[in-house]
């Protein structure tokens, strides 16, 4: 009777060991679950994808591979390849998938396909790379630009040193002549030109009042200095459309925005170019980028946050200026 028992449990232990290790199905079709992992390797043109099946029945799949497209949801009626290669194990395939266009959001999903039916992963959005031109200043200096929504950005900080009618911006890095200039003025963080060819120049406050005011654009043609409307569609836009975790607060925002961050909308926003203070003295060189609007405000965006500044600046401030298209 003993032998019996033992006889029936060591059954009962093999019938429930195999149940387990049975493929994990979906209970509604029974077709393998499929799970879209990730994205990376992102160019203007292309990406990696890779994707896990959830279940060791591969066996039973004719086909593998990922769809994709403008609209959520995509399926094999939109396009699709299943040139996959297997990594790590049978269960994990990816695949670099070509020919898309720059600056685009696209969906992509994971997909099986069995004999009779095909099974959808979950899909994830995915934004291309790509700057969408070069632009000129009247001195020459050239800015990559990017498209981000609706609106077109410079992808630089400002370098120009005179107004587009050839007036030029008094370059002052005396703190008493500054304290005392009631003009037109820009800078270097530090005094230092080698901060303006990674940063940019710093401006203050008059010359966004002479662009405002009088006329003088200092930004290229048929751009101009942003307002701070301008600057919230751009965060309204990140935080919508951040491909991989949407945005609830604007430290996400500055995240996706930051060159030194994510980066995600090729925005490059550099943390680090500081700003020169009413009282003529630099602060926060490696910290924050701090840009004019047109309305006398100030955005920053710092290592982990989006902050935008009271209104009537002190015009003896002196911070970076990011063009917008007209």
């Amino acid at each position: 009777m003993k032998n019996l028992y033992i006889l029936l449990l060591l059954l009962i232990t093999t019938i429930s060991s195999c149940v387990k290790d049975l493929p994990k199905k979906n209970p509604l079709d029974g077709l393998p679950i499929v799970s879209t992992q990730g994205i990376y390797e992102v160019t203007a043109k292309s990406f990696k994808v890779y994707s896990r099946i959830e279940s060791d029945a591969y066996e039973e799949l004719i086909e593998k591979g990922f769809c994709w497209g403008v609209d959520t949801l995509p399926t094999l009626l939109n396009s699709s390849t299943s040139n996959t290669t297997f990594y790590s194990s049978n269960l994990d395939y990816t695949s670099r998938i070509t020919n898309f266009q720059s600056a685009k959001v696209y969906y992509i999903r994971a997909y099986v396909k069995t004999k009779e039916k095909v099974a959808y992963g979950n899909d994830l959005k995915i934004r291309t790379n790509g700057y969408s031109s070069v632009l000129k200043d009247i001195d020459g200096n050239q800015y990559k630009t990017v498209v981000i929504g609706k609106q077109e950005w410079m992808a630089e900080n400002l370098k120009v040193t005179k107004f587009n009618n050839g007036t030029p911006i008094s370059n002052i890095s005396d703190n008493s002549i500054w304290l005392n200039n009631k003009k037109n003025a820009l800078c270097y963080y530090d005094n230092n030109q080698s901060n303006k060819i990674l940063y940019g120049n710093l401006y203050n406050g008059y010359v966004i009042q002479s662009a405002t005011t009088n006329n003088l654009n200092v930004c290229p043609i048929r751009w101009h200095i942003p307002s701070s409307s301008d600057w919230d569609v751009l965060e309204g836009y990140v935080r919508l459309n951040d491909p991989n975790k949407p945005s609830e607060n604007g430290s996400y925002a500055a995240r996706s925005l930051k060159a030194d961050g994510e980066n995600l909308f090729y925005f490059s926003a550099l943390t680090g170019g500081g700003y020169r203070k009413s009282d003529a003295y630099f602060e926060g060189i490696n910290n924050a980028g701090n840009w004019w609007t047109s309305d006398f405000s100030m955005v920053e965006i710092g290592y982990l946050n989006w902050l935008e500044g009271g209104d009537n600046m002190n015009l003896l401030n002196a911070f970076s200026i990011r063009c917008i298209k007209d």
